[in-house]
């Protein structure tokens, strides 16, 4: 199954970022989250107006994202108020 953005939204494929290590013990299970997150964009709705192409990179604040249950398939989207900006990689 497939599909489509619309009204402004941005299908994306986030984009795991490695954590600095701190030099503090931690327990194994303990992952620090970042505020923001990067993702590559998949598709786009016709109606969007930030300057990005699919392929390209885009940070996001990671409450922003959306993660849409359909069926058997998980679909991450944001809205394209919340990009922040685009990186090249």
């Amino acid at each position: 199954m497939s599909i489509t953005p619309c009204n402004r939204y941005l299908l994306v494929e986030p984009v795991e970022s490695v954590e600095e290590e701190t030099g503090i013990l931690l327990p194994d299970d303990y992952t620090k989250k970042s505020i923001y997150g990067k993702a590559r964009v998949v598709a786009m709705s016709k109606d969007c107006t930030v300057d990005v192409e699919t392929g390209q990179y885009v940070v996001y604040q990671n409450s922003m994202l959306e993660n849409v249950q359909i069926g058997v398939g998980l679909y991450n989207m944001i809205l394209q108020n919340h990009i922040i900006c685009k990186t090249n990689q």
